[in-house]
């Protein structure tokens, strides 16, 4: 069995041909973005519905699973206790929940078999 390989990028400050052409260089089929909120106000050519219909211009597929994103909330019962930044108790939480196991046995399945890159 080969090992699978799911490849993270991240847009940063970059332009949106400086971003076309990393997926490129990956040789990218697929680009999950995993932003709970696929929004950017410096950079809206990173927002979603743009970003997709770009990569989608460059034979990439482009597919959101916001159930892998972070900006959770802890319930004040959270069992993490010992995690003191809010947002790392949160997320913590949220990795037990069937929204985040359902998008990521998805992001697994989309990696079997194709190259894929979430961000």
């Amino acid at each position: 069995m080969a090992a699978m390989l799911i490849h993270s990028v991240g847009h940063g400050a970059r332009t949106l041909d400086e971003f076309l052409a990393l997926l490129r260089a990956g040789a990218i089929e697929v680009l999950v973005d995993i932003r709970t909120a696929p929004y950017s106000r410096k950079h809206p050519h990173f927002t979603g519905a743009a970003l997709a219909d770009a990569v989608r211009l460059g034979s990439v597929a482009y597919l959101h699973l916001k159930g892998l994103g972070g900006w959770r909330t802890a319930p004040p019962s959270s069992p993490h206790a010992a995690l003191k930044e809010p947002g790392f108790r949160g997320y913590a939480d949220h990795l037990a929940s069937s929204d985040f196991a359902r998008d990521y046995a998805m992001l697994r399945s989309l990696a079997e078999g194709h190259s894929a890159a979430f961000m």
